[in-house]
């Protein structure tokens, strides 16, 4: 069986890869120290995203899969809030 959990931690990046928004099987994704600015591209099935430590500036409740359910986005200069998922459980 496939592991739920994806970890890109610390590849220099500035967005998620397309091609994850089509990894189903991905429950966990850690994308810490990426140099991220946007939360774009994910699976469908997501539960908990963990980007904390990167570059992102806004958060947009419609970035995020119905699925979430914990986002993590500490140590981000985030300057813009477009409301919040209905399934959010923690944000931290």
């Amino acid at each position: 069986t496939k592991n739920d959990t994806l970890v890109l931690n610390k590849i220099k990046i500035k967005k998620i890869p397309v091609i994850i928004k089509d990894f189903d099987w991905i429950k966990i994704l850690n994308v810490q120290k990426c140099k991220i600015s946007v939360i774009e591209n994910l699976p469908k099935n997501l539960e908990i995203i963990d980007a904390s430590k990167n570059n992102i500036t806004e958060f947009k409740k419609d970035s995020f899969p119905k699925s979430i359910n914990t986002i993590i986005l500490d140590k981000n200069l985030i300057f813009n809030v477009d409301g919040y998922p209905t399934n959010l459980v923690d944000l931290d």
